[in-house]
This record gives C-alpha cells, structure tokens and sequence, in this order.
C-alpha cells in the first residue's frame, strides 16, 4: 500500500465516526463549527471516493469546497443532501454533467464550476433563485441558457474561456447585475441589453477576437476590459470607462437616407439618431439603418 493509500484510508477512517470538526482531524482552514454543528469542509487534492462515506451525512454545512480531486467526474447525486448549503466549490475537476440533484439546494448562493470539462448547463438551473454568483469561466460552453436570465438575484457571472459564439438579448431582466466576464469567447457582437443594465460596474471582453461593438455607458460602470477584439469604439468624446477608444464612425448619432446606417449594436430611431436605449430601439425604429427590438 503506497502512501497516499495509507493517507486516504486513515481519512476515510477518521470521517466514517467524525462528529465534529477535531474528531474529523481537520484544521481551522479545512473545518469551521457554528453551534457544535460543522458548517464549512475544504478539502484540497483529496479523493471523492476518502471522503465520500460520511460527507453526505454532515447536513449542517453552509459551504462545501471539494477541488482538484482526480477521481470527480461527476458530481454525486447525494449532492443535494446540504439543505442548508450556500455556497458549493467544485472548481479545478474533471467534472462533465450537472446532475439535477444540485439543483435541489434552494438556499444556495454562490456556485463555482470553473476550470471543469462542462458543455451544457440545464434549463433547471433556474431552480436556484437564491444565487448571485456563478463561475462557469473555463469550461466547453457554446451557449448561455435562458435559464440564466430567470435568475433574478445574480449579481456576478463568470463565463470566460469556453466557446460561446452569441449571446441572448436578455440581460436587462438580471437587473442586479454587477459583474460580468465574457472574456476569450468568440462573441462578435453585443445586444442591446447589456447597454441597458444599471447596476453593472465590470465587464470583461477581451479576447473576442471578432468582436464588433460600441463601448459600455453604463451608468455605473467603472472597469471595462476590450482588448484584443476586432473593433470597439466610443459613441461621443467623453465616456467612464473606455476613453482611450477610437471615437465611432458616427457618433454624431444621424442615420437614414441622407446619413446611412449607424454604426453596429446602434438603433435608428424615427427621427434619424442612433442610440442604445429603448427610445431608439422600440416602436418606429428604423430596421434597415439599425438594429431595433
């Protein structure tokens, strides 16, 4: 028997009668105790297959970390055994599939998947209305789930390093959203709902080598990252974030037939003015200087 043999059986020993985080021979940076109860568990390059006898039995755990364990290629249907779980590590694995069991843990608030092997993110997933934030950043993703956009409390989503190609008019109906990094993906353009979201402070973009848009205006926003993309410019002389940028094509805001189209992620409204908002974008725009809703 070789010696992390020998370190994975005295684990498994010591969790398969553990009670509490000293008879788990864990310390403070691995075990935390509210109430004589176990809330928090980290565990760091240690097998599922150690830990997995007694893990699930500890109900009372608030936070679960489990990363860089060589043996998780799939999150345990026993997952959803952490009624009270608000936050769930599980990045730096080979994980493939979400079971639909973690979709169970109603109070959950901050899910980390990052640096895994996922392709595909189930429609369920609004089933976790408590969350605010998600790290998806560094896995096979090629598209953003609606279901998303159904999650009314998310404050924060990483989705960089996958494969996404375009993305959902949908981000107004995160109202709360603060952070968002779409960086090394293979977006090309923007929707008009991210230039409609209030609250966002940071947004990530760099890498979308064929990305063609306006820079953010936001209200709020204070860091903005375009580097290597094809072509992002500023719509008047003067913006927060972003005012190295080439000043756009037209940003004196004309269109129609005397001035042509707007530049792209722009609406022509009825009286011949680019802009982002719904007063250029809704009723009477016009579609073939612009975009329109």
């Amino acid at each position: 028997m070789n010696l992390k043999s020998v370190v994975c059986f005295i684990l498994q020993a010591s969790l398969s009668f553990a009670l509490s985080c000293k008879e788990l021979k864990l310390g403070e940076k691995n075990c935390k105790e509210n109430n004589n109860e176990v809330t928090e568990l980290v565990f760091n390059n240690t097998p599922m297959a150690s830990i997995s006898n007694v893990l699930f039995n500890i109900t009372s755990l608030e936070k679960l970390t489990i990363n860089r364990a060589y043996d998780i290629f799939k999150i345990p249907d026993e997952i959803d055994s952490f009624p009270k779980l608000k936050y769930l590590d599980l990045s730096w694995n080979k994980i493939k599939d979400i079971p639909n069991s973690i979709f169970n843990l109603k109070n959950l608030e901050e899910l980390n998947l990052k640096y895994n092997e996922i392709t595909s993110i189930s429609d369920k997933l609004e089933n976790l209305e408590n969350l605010k934030k998600i790290y998806f950043h560094w896995n096979y993703l090629e598209k953003i789930p609606d279901s998303i956009f159904k999650l009314k409390k998310l404050e924060e989503i990483y989705l960089g390093q996958n494969k996404i190609t375009s993305l959902p008019d949908k981000f107004e109906e995160i109202y709360y959203l603060k952070k968002l990094d779409l960086s090394y993906n293979k977006i090309d353009s923007l929707p008009n709902s991210i230039y409609k979201l209030k609250h966002l402070e940071q947004i990530d973009l760099k890498h979308n080598f064929n990305l063609i848009a306006i820079a953010l205006t936001n209200p709020n926003l204070k860091s903005c990252n375009y580097e290597y993309t094809k072509n992002i410019c500023k719509p008047r002389f003067k913006i927060d974030c972003g005012n190295k940028l080439p000043l756009c094509q037209n940003a004196e805001r004309k269109c129609g037939i005397l001035y042509g189209k707007c530049y792209p992620g722009q609406c022509c409204n009825k009286e011949g003015y680019c802009g982002i908002t719904s007063d250029y974008c809704d009723k009477d725009c016009q579609s073939e200087f612009g975009k329109c809703n």
